[in-house]
């Protein structure tokens, strides 16, 4: 079949490559804005990658044909120059795009924790929160912070990964709203963080410690409680809550001293 403008765009969402020939590959939109060029990396289409429009014309949302390829998971994208460069109308590059599809080899590009979207989001964040554990290993797992200060280190947890619990920043590092990774895995009701000396040490802007996230999501038993503060008077049958962590930490010390601790 002939590639003509008036088929064009049909013809690159059935992934027909002859597309790329015609001149008009970068030029003809549809209502979202996207070229054949666009469909066709959105198809995965790896040979859009050397067309030299590839990281230039946009659709409405201000994506190129590179962030669609990247979108596709098409990994031969981190080595094209314009990457880490090249942003949409939220500011994300195609090395977001990469990470967000899982793709751990983003890890070794220099600008994986450097290039930020609009939420300050790095490529490093992405591949946190898309639960890749090997982000606990770069230098900047902790110090990198996106616009609510949140670290990869917390994003990490929040995707339920157990290994943040033995980083040593797993209770020091903390976001806008006060709360460290150790209250993002107790939030994700990881037993585990019961045996972190800082579970009720460490508090939020609200006064809150993991203790305080576990006990809201039912984890903590009513015997641990009562082993780890033989000094409190529990009611009988006393319901294990979040108020219940409060008025055992706001206990005075005089009273506890009184009793034993």
């Amino acid at each position: 079949m002939k590639i003509t403008e008036k088929n064009i765009l049909i013809e690159a969402i059935k992934g027909n490559l002859k597309v790329l020939n015609h001149p008009s590959v970068d030029q003809v939109k549809n209502n979202y804005g996207q070229t054949p060029l666009h469909l066709l990396a959105w198809e995965g289409k790896i040979e859009v990658l050397n067309h030299p429009s590839v990281d230039k014309v946009k659709d409405k949302d201000g994506r190129t044909p590179l962030h669609w390829l990247a979108r596709a998971g098409k990994i031969e994208v981190l080595n094209h120059p314009s990457v880490d460069q090249v942003k949409d109308d939220n500011d994300w590059t195609p090395l977001h795009e990469l990470a967000t599809r899982g793709k751990i080899e983003v890890l070794n590009h220099p600008s994986v924790d450097q290039v930020k979207n609009n939420e300050g989001m790095t490529p490093l964040h992405c591949l946190a929160w898309e639960g890749k554990i090997e982000v606990l290993n770069h230098p900047s797992v902790d110090q990198v912070k996106d616009n609510d200060e949140d670290t990869p280190l917390h994003w990490l947890a929040g995707s339920g990964k157990i290994e943040v619990l033995n980083h040593p920043s797993v209770d020091q590092v903390k976001n806008n709203y006060g709360e460290t990774p150790l209250h993002w895995l107790a939030w994700e009701g990881k037993i585990e963080v019961l045996n972190h000396p800082s579970v009720d040490q460490v508090k939020n802007n609200y006064g809150e410690t993991p203790l305080h996230r576990l006990a809201g999501e039912g984890k903590i038993q009513l015997t641990y409680l009562k082993k780890k503060y033989p000094w409190f008077s529990f009611k009988k049958n006393q319901e294990v809550n979040a108020d219940l962590i409060t008025e055992i930490l706001n206990t005075p010390n005089s009273i506890r001293f009184m009793k034993g601790d």
